[in-house]
């Protein structure tokens, strides 16, 4: 499987558009967080921020937000 070059950027690790999903690698690969560690921060605090938009007491009702899981797989 070839990273999807199409999305651009290098903050949130290499990108995967397979079936019409897009997976994120949270890895440190281009040296922008100083490590995965903080590579895996940041996509908790991507998740955060949209449960934090998404919920119940959204003062933003009309708008609409994707789909988002985070899986850490042997600390990946």
């Amino acid at each position: 499987i070839k990273v999807d070059s199409k999305f651009g950027g290098v903050a949130g690790g290499k990108k995967y558009f397979i079936a019409g999903i897009l997976f994120k690698f949270a890895t440190d690969s281009s040296g922008l967080y100083g490590g995965d560690h903080f590579a895996a921060k940041a996509a908790r605090l991507e998740l955060n921020s949209v449960m934090s938009f998404s919920g119940a007491a959204s003062p933003y009702p009309e708008i609409g937000y994707p789909l988002t899981a985070l899986l850490d797989i042997r600390g990946y």
